[in-house]
Parts: C-alpha cells; structure tokens; sequence
C-alpha cells in the first residue's frame, strides 16, 4: 500500500565490496514490491532473499499466497541462474499454537476454508 510508505522493510548490512548488487523490487509485481517487504543481495555465488512477508491477520490468505508463491518464483528465476539462495527474515508461519506468542495469530481452519471457497467464487488471484 503505497499510503503507508515505510510501514514495512526490511534491510540487510553486509560488510563493503561482498554485494555485487541489490534489487528491492526481486517479485516482478508492483502490488507486491511497493510494499518494500523483499530485498534481495547478489553475493557473486549465491544470493540473499530477505523477507517480512505479510501475516495472515490483517490480510487475506490469497494475499499472503500470492506474496509466498512470487516469492518462489524469484527464488527459483536464480537457481535457473546458478545462485545459491539464502532466504531469511520473518515469514510469519507458524508450526503450532505454541509458536505463536499472540493467540489471534494462531490458524483458524475453518476461517481459511471459508476465504478459499470466497476466493474461488472471484476467480484465481494467487498468479500475477
């Protein structure tokens, strides 16, 4: 959301002359890239995906979906490449309910079931 300018990022520190490039917009979608929530380093051999991705409250699956799968594809887009991909940050997944510190951040299945079936019913939004 281009409003709330600075409201996500991320950033990566890495000692001078190791990044051979950096690339703030490495998902290929302006809906996704605006939000400023990948940067991605190229180290020569390998590469650094740093990732805030969206949590599941406050904005639907299909969403997060979209993000996790452009994701996927930029990542795969450099090992076609030859890189090495390291990907860090804060995905906001969770195994269990014991991962997860606020209880209203905890997967409610049938509220999932729900927005996928509301989803389906508007047409696919998970490619670009």
């Amino acid at each position: 959301d281009k409003s709330k300018k600075g409201f996500n990022g991320v950033v990566t520190y890495a000692k001078y002359g190791t990044v051979r490039s950096a690339n703030s917009r490495p998902l290929g979608s302006d809906d996704l890239d605006d939000q400023g929530r990948v940067v991605m380093t190229d180290h020569g051999s390998f590469v650094v995906f740093n990732v805030y991705a969206p949590a599941s409250c406050g904005m639907s699956l299909s969403y997060k979906m979209k993000f996790l799968n452009a994701l996927r594809r930029a990542m795969a887009t450099q090992r076609r490449q030859g890189k090495k991909v390291i990907l860090v940050g804060d995905l906001n997944i969770s195994h269990s309910g014991i991962d997860v510190h606020w209880k209203f951040r905890s997967i409610r299945v049938n509220d999932i079931i729900q927005e996928c079936k509301a989803d389906a019913t508007m047409g696919d939004v998970s490619e670009n």
